[in-house]
């Protein structure tokens, strides 16, 4: 995506084993985003918005500041359930995210 924009909003689908993973009990879910060169803090540590408990769907709305810096990131889903255990999705890897900068900086 382009530097600053805030649209589309990104949107995830948890799975375990192939099967949608049942978000009926998750009382959170946060997406981070960070650098993938590593160190400093998480440029997003956000609550997200559960679409579908039932089919795993989550979407994160971009909010002003989140794109503002172009570069590589990655990204991942923190589900905290309702026993107050966490679970982070995708569990073996991250998204990958690409800020690119925009020609007018706006």
């Amino acid at each position: 995506m382009k530097a600053h924009d805030r649209l589309p909003s990104i949107r995830a689908t948890f799975t375990t084993a192939g099967a949608a993973v049942d978000l009926t009990t998750a009382t959170t879910v946060t997406f981070i985003m960070k650098a993938k060169s590593g160190g400093g803090t998480a440029k997003v540590n956000s609550a997200a918005t559960i679409v579908d408990p039932t089919s795993g769907i989550v979407r994160y709305d971009w909010q002003t500041g989140d794109t503002d810096t172009p570069g590589d990131y990655q990204a991942e889903w923190q589900v905290t359930w309702s026993s107050g255990q966490k679970q982070t999705f995708p569990t073996l890897t991250y998204h990958s995210i690409s800020i690119l900068a925009d020609l007018d900086n706006a």
